[in-house]
């Protein structure tokens, strides 16, 4: 049963929490203009069409984000006994800070892929809306834990963006880096997300339900992380078919 102040929808969105998303936000949007004016003095990317311009952009952001928050889970997450201890309602100030830097990030995210919507396609922009509010919830703070946990999906992403980058600046399928970086995208790929993150997906659902919060709440939180999980094995398909035989979908174009 719900209690008087059990967390859901009308408490968890407020001022304080979203004004650092929203600086996040535009930080990005900043890096984002910085990446398109510095891109422009390389050959690479100015022989590409205006779609793979788009793509190349979204990348460089993807593999900047993914860097960044990487680098701070690691340093963090083997620290926060708090959020160990208590999963779903254990807070870590250090913690909030990295779901803000991913949460602006994926709110930008979101926002490009509803202006490119005919690129990047449907997928995409359920992937980037989603995982902006999963974020967004986990600063509240609301799991937290998992928040951090689940950031460690960026694994694969560093090396499926260098394998496109790459591809993009005429490096033959067969050449040594391209081939290295295909295998560590089916590594990381395969171990974190798909083997990984269905069992993480599992630990949360036995946690989050025996938490005291709202049914709406609850059922949004299990059914948004599932449909995330299973977004990573229609992806893998894509991935294995780029990898493989050369095919593509419209975000590879």
């Amino acid at each position: 049963m719900q209690g008087q102040n059990d967390p859901d929808f009308k408490t968890l969105f407020t001022f304080e929490t979203f004004l650092p998303v929203l600086i996040n936000a535009f930080i990005w949007l900043f890096v984002s203009i910085s990446v398109k004016f510095f891109s422009k003095f390389t050959s690479s990317f100015n022989n590409l069409t205006k779609i793979q311009q788009i793509n190349w952009e979204a990348r460089i952001m993807g593999l900047l984000h993914a860097l960044l928050v990487l680098i701070l889970v690691f340093l963090t997450l083997p620290k926060e006994n708090n959020l160990k201890q208590d999963p779903i309602f254990g807070y870590s100030e250090n913690a909030s800070k990295i779901l803000s830097i991913s949460c602006g990030y994926f709110l930008w995210d979101t926002i490009v892929c509803i202006l490119n919507f005919k690129i990047f396609g449907f997928a995409f922009l359920i992937h980037g809306l989603f995982c902006f509010i999963a974020y967004y919830i986990s600063m509240t703070p609301l799991v937290m834990y998992y928040g951090l946990l689940f950031l460690l999906f960026e694994a694969s992403t560093p090396f499926i963006h260098l394998h496109w980058i790459l591809g993009r600046c005429n490096y033959p399928k067969n050449h040594p880096l391209v081939i290295l970086l295909g295998i560590l995208v089916i590594l990381t790929f395969g171990g974190v997300r798909l083997c990984l993150g269905p069992y993480w997906a599992y630990l949360f659902f036995l946690d989050i339900r025996k938490a005291n919060i709202s049914n709406f709440l609850l059922y949004y939180l299990i059914g948004s992380n599932w449909t995330l999980v299973l977004l990573n094995f229609i992806w893998a398909r894509v991935i294995v078919s780029y990898l493989f035989r050369g095919k593509s979908n419209k975000k590879e174009q």
